[in-house]
């Protein structure tokens, strides 16, 4: 046991990142390991992905995200794939687009990595995401507007746990306080024309939505979130949700539920949890709690199902 801790200080403090990636990229390509082995192997610092005869370097802080990018790139993750793949297919047609809870902002790199000319803005309340964040920045000359706020639907202090949770009650322990803004506000100031808006704010999604219903009637945008099958259960995200679910139906959007783990998009009729993923697990093991969901108004969807008709 002694000595299991004393190779492990020396593997993550006294070994290299430089030398890791160089020996992780080696193994890569010439050994196919399990996803158990890949994910103990992670180091921090930048990376190069590659994807459809593109590439963009990704940094790594290391969380379990990238490392999974740079094991399995964006065809084979074991995170998102198939949302990773909606979303660089639509930022290719996009010049305004929303990374809303970018972490340590694979989407924008996803997003510049489709399209160099698309102006990405970000919102990720972690210190040490945004860290990440301008890093990648930097390193890629993203147009890239960083944020470090919470996106809800009031303009107020809350408070976050330092990676992902936001609470607006202080007693929560490790309760960081933040800015929380509304988007509405802040797209009236800085976007044109909204286009693309990715949503994963760990249950503030349809407070966001609510908010920028407005700009979803007058722009259009396609829409990919994140939402806990729980989230129903209460009455003011009900309320939101009903909302949401006539607004759209109004001005013909299709509704999608995307299934990361089978990578199928499945064709719904409302907002629901789909009975297909109910039972699946996440690539951990864990139960699956969340689904996202795609949104694409009407002028985009056949061009959309053509090119992803084998998915459907």
């Amino acid at each position: 046991m002694f000595l299991k801790k004393v190779l492990k200080f020396i593997y993550l403090y006294l070994f290299p990142n430089y030398l890791k990636l160089v020996l992780f990229s080696l193994i890569k390509k010439h050994v196919n390991l399990n996803d158990k082995i890949k994910k103990h192997l992670t180091f921090k610092g930048f990376f190069k992905l590659k994807y459809n005869g593109k590439s963009i370097y990704v940094y790594s802080l290391p969380t379990i995200i990238e490392s999974d990018i740079f094991w399995n790139g964006i065809e084979n993750s074991k995170h998102e794939p198939m949302c990773y793949k909606i979303f660089y297919y639509f930022a290719s047609k996009s010049k305004y687009i929303i990374d809303g809870g970018s972490n340590t902002g694979i989407y924008s790199c996803i997003a510049h990595l489709s399209n160099k000319e698309a102006e990405i803005h970000s919102f990720e309340p972690s210190k040490e995401f945004v860290y990440v964040l301008n890093k990648i920045k930097k390193k890629n000359k993203i147009s890239l507007f960083i944020n470090q706020v919470a996106l809800g639907n009031s303009k107020r202090e809350v408070y976050f746990d330092g990676l992902y949770k936001i609470s607006l009650d202080k007693s929560e322990k490790k309760s960081i306080p933040t800015k929380m803004i509304k988007l509405s506000e802040y797209i009236s100031l800085n976007i044109k024309k909204l286009d693309l808006i990715k949503l994963d704010i760990e249950g503030f999604e349809l407070d966001v939505l609510k908010d920028i219903r407005s700009i979803i009637s007058k722009d259009l945008p396609t829409i990919i979130f994140e939402m806990w099958n729980d989230e129903l259960k209460y009455s003011k995200n009900k309320e939101n949700f009903i909302n949401l679910e006539s607004l759209i139906k109004n001005l013909n959007y299709k509704i999608y539920c995307i299934d990361d783990i089978n990578e199928k998009i499945i064709n719904k009729k409302s907002i629901t949890p789909s009975r297909i993923l109910e039972n699946y697990t996440t690539a951990s093991g864990e139960p699956l709690t969340f689904e996202n969901y795609l949104l694409v108004n009407d002028k985009y969807n056949k061009d959309f199902i053509n090119n992803f008709k084998k998915y459907i």
